[in-house]
């Protein structure tokens, strides 16, 4: 299935937010320190666990205030 990040549960922004401004975040399957993930980039996940839309919104609205876009 392909799949965004930024819809995934297993995102997290939050502990990283230099890393999360600039569109990177960490998949709680890659546990290894300094592993970040793009969060728009298209992939295959089998494992991918969809996110609340009220989630994802806010995950959308913060990106684009970060990038100027709101």
């Amino acid at each position: 299935m392909t799949v965004e990040c930024i819809t995934c549960d297993r995102l997290s922004l939050r502990e990283h937010p230099a890393q999360a401004k600039q569109g990177l975040g960490r998949c709680a399957l890659r546990p290894r320190v300094g592993m970040f993930v793009s969060i728009t980039y298209a992939r295959d996940c089998a494992k991918h666990a969809q996110a609340s839309e009220k989630t994802v919104a806010a995950r959308r609205a913060w990106m684009a205030k970060k990038a100027g876009r709101a």
